[in-house]
C-alpha cells in the first residue's frame, strides 16, 4: 500500500468532505447529483424533455437564489422538495392545448423507495468515480481495477482476479496477494462511500452517517 493511501483513510476523507449546506456555490455542488435527480424526474413524469426542463429550472433557481432558507438536514430531502416545486412550475408553464402527463407524485416523498434507490445509485456512481480518480493519481493502488473485476465476476478466484487485474493494469499481480488487496480495497471504497454520505448531511456525525448508511442500504 502506498503512503498516499495510508494517509487518505476514512478520517482523512471525512475531514476533506464539505457538507452540502456550507457550499458557497449551491448549483455547482448540487450538479454532482444530476444523475439521480434526472432519473427520478423521468420516472415521475415519463418524459425526458419535461424532466430536463424541470431540472434546468431547479438549477437556475439555485444559481440565482442559492439554498435560500433551507433547513439543516439531508441534501436528498432538500432536493426532493425543490424538484417537486420545480415540476409544479414546469407543469403550469405547459401550453394549454398540451396534454399534461400523469405524474407519479408518490416518488417525491422523502422516504420513497424510488427516490432512495436513485439516490443510492447516484452516491455509488460518485464513489466509483472517486476511486477511479485515486487510481489515476496513484497507479500503484489497483483498488478500482480489482473491485471492478470482482463486480464483473463475483465468483472469480484469486488466480482469475490476478490474471484480470494484471491484464487491465499492465503489471504483474501475485495471486497470493489478492486476498489482502481485496480487504484493503474494500475498506478504502467503504471510506469513500462514508465521505460521500457525509457531504450530503449538513452536520455529519458518526450517528447520522450510520443512520443514512442503513437507510440507503450502504453498510
Amino acid at each position: 500500500m502506498s503512503d498516499s493511501k495510508e494517509t487518505a483513510g476514512t478520517q482523512g476523507m471525512l475531514r476533506d468532505s464539505q457538507p452540502w449546506s456550507e457550499a458557497s456555490n449551491a448549483a455547482g455542488f448540487v450538479i454532482r447529483y444530476l444523475s439521480p435527480m434526472r432519473a427520478m424526474l423521468i420516472e415521475a413524469v415519463g418524459a425526458e424533455p419535461l424532466a430536463d426542463r424541470t431540472l434546468t429550472l431547479f438549477l437556475q433557481h439555485l444559481v440565482s437564489k442559492g439554498y435560500g432558507n433551507a433547513r439543516p438536514g439531508r441534501l436528498r430531502d432538500y432536493l426532493i422538495v425543490g424538484l417537486r416545486s420545480a415540476l409544479n412550475v414546469s407543469l403550469q408553464r405547459l401550453p394549454a392545448d398540451q396534454i399534461h402527463p400523469d405524474v407519479n407524485w408518490d416518488v417525491f416523498a422523502a422516504q420513497s423507495t424510488a427516490w432512495r434507490g436513485h439516490w443510492r445509485r447516484g452516491l455509488l456512481e460518485l464513489a466509483w468515480r472517486r476511486l477511479e480518480q485515486h487510481q489515476h493519481k496513484h497507479p500503484e493502488d489497483l483498488d478500482y481495477t480489482l473491485l471492478r473485476a470482482v463486480q464483473a465476476n463475483p465468483n472469480a478466484n484469486e488466480t482469475m482476479l490476478a490474471v484480470r487485474v494484471s491484464a487491465v493494469a499492465k503489471q504483474t499481480v501475485d495471486a497470493n496477494k489478492i486476498p489482502a488487496m481485496l480487504v484493503s480495497s474494500r475498506n478504502y471504497f467503504a471510506g469513500i462511500v462514508v465521505a460521500e454520505i457525509a457531504s450530503t448531511l449538513s452536520h455529519p456525525t458518526t450517528e447520522n452517517i450510520q443512520a443514512e448508511q442503513k437507510s440507503l442500504k450502504l453498510t
